[in-house]
């Protein structure tokens, strides 16, 4: 894969190392596969009932698969359910004690004059009290949505956090070889599902960005024969070119307003990091020093600027204040003599990054402390971790065999994990999409 500005090798050939990952166009979810293994680590106790009615089971299948993919929840086994009551007046609590489980959703749907009606109870067994009702109503087919919104709210009551099953996610697909390679950005759900080409393209799309907004999507593209960075209306598909110098640009973070992004640029042989505001049309030199300075992440607070920096002799990543020429202070030590890519927590407290382990690239998630280090993925090359708006869950691209696929796994360590991937193709360059709430 190309790694120029996005993805750092220990030489720091950044700009020009390839290794094209060639896609296949995808036509709406045909041949994507989702598959999900179950935690093994014990979390919140819940029965998922059944839910009565046409449809019913889809929903039901839906909300615990997100639940359980958040590595928080232990879904009970339906098969060792003895019982299956559609409303709160019909549980037996004694014999859901007996199995241990904490909490139920039970619910029923039925038909109305513009569609169906859902309605739902979440339960406390261990209390007999019923923590909410909801009623929904919705059409034919938007099962999957319901489901998303019902699992927000079941994470809202019994985590106490806001969830992330209604968001999306951006990835690019590749596949073919040599000059029928093509190259997909596609945005969909952020489990895989409902997936929509919005730029198809002979040449390679890399570090994808979302604005905070969720409105539009920053990456490089190298269409007009070098890295260029554009920027794309989701609504109406206009781009918006930006260039600067002659040289290489790439790697785009959008400020918190939107009004600006933060990039890396060569300009007279020396790569650094800039910023381009979007209203006035002007860019702003952040760095200054012979070093190589890249992949910047802009913290939850945007008052820091992480980075890749090779200026201490090997890549590492270091931390700014987001304003120009503030003297950057190292934050990896320990771990390996290659930390790259980092990522900021939307939610706070936490970042991401690569680093290379006994010859692989893993994935590690760390407070800004670093006083826990928490190693996330086992792959061999496991990179461009993104995290999701709450903190609680990151996708990344895994490298299986000549092909990658994406990951979605606890940023807790737990064990439950997504993956999703197309047959002859490699799924890259991640980026998990704001709230949609």
């Amino acid at each position: 894969m190309f790694l120029a500005l996005k993805k750092i090798q220990a030489v720091f050939t950044v700009f020009l190392t390839v290794n094209f990952f060639l896609l296949a166009k995808i036509q709406a979810d045909d041949s994507l596969t989702i598959r999900i293994d179950e935690g093994t680590i014990r979390a919140l106790s819940l029965g998922i009932v059944p839910i009565k009615g046409a449809g019913s089971k889809n929903i039901s299948d839906i909300v615990g698969d997100n639940l359980k993919l958040s590595g928080r929840f232990d879904i009970f086994n339906p098969k060792d359910m003895v019982s299956a009551p559609a409303k709160f007046e019909e549980v037996n609590f004694k014999s859901w004690r007996i199995f241990g489980v904490e909490n139920i959703l039970v619910g029923h749907i039925t038909s109305s004059d513009v569609g169906r009606v859902l309605v739902v109870e979440l339960i406390d067994i261990l209390r007999q009290t019923k923590i909410f009702r909801k009623k929904y109503n919705f059409k034919e087919n938007d099962e999957r949505a319901i489901g998303h919104i019902l699992s927000n709210q079941i994470y809202q009551k019994l985590i106490g956090k806001t969830g992330c099953y209604n968001t999306k996610i951006a990835y690019v697909a590749v596949s073919g070889s040599g000059s029928s390679r093509a190259h997909s950005l596609i945005v969909s759900d952020y489990d895989g599902y409902n997936g929509q080409e919005i730029l198809s393209s002979n040449y390679p799309i890399l570090s994808l960005a979302w604005s905070r907004k969720a409105k539009q999507i920053a990456y490089v593209s190298f269409e007009s024969g070098q890295s260029i960075i554009y920027i794309q209306d989701l609504k109406n598909g206009d781009r918006k070119k930006i260039v600067y110098g002659d040289g290489i640009m790439g790697a785009p973070e959008f400020s918190l307003d939107d009004n600006s992004i933060i990039f890396t640029a060569s300009v007279s042989g020396n790569i650094d990091l800039y910023k381009y505001k979007l209203t006035e049309n002007t860019f702003i030199r952040l760095t200054k020093h012979e070093s190589i300075e890249t992949e910047a992440s802009l913290s939850f607070s945007g008052d820091r600027i992480m980075f890749t920096s090779n200026r201490s002799g090997g890549t590492q990543i270091f931390r700014m204040e987001n304003r120009p020429f503030s003297i950057p202070a190292r934050v990896t030590f320990g771990l390996s003599k290659f930390n790259a890519n980092p990522v900021y927590s939307p939610a706070g407290g936490k970042f991401s990054y690569v680093t290379k382990l006994n010859g692989s690239y893993q994935i590690v998630v760390s407070d800004l402390q670093q006083q826990q280090k928490r190693l996330i993925s086992k792959g061999r090359f496991d990179e461009s971790p993104s995290f999701a708006p709450n903190g609680d869950m990151i996708v990344f691209s895994s490298k299986t065999g000549s092909e990658s696929e994406l990951v979605i796994r606890s940023t807790e360590g737990l064990d439950a994990e997504t993956r999703i991937f197309l047959p002859d193709s490699s799924l890259i360059e991640p980026a998990w999409g704001p709230s949609g709430e």
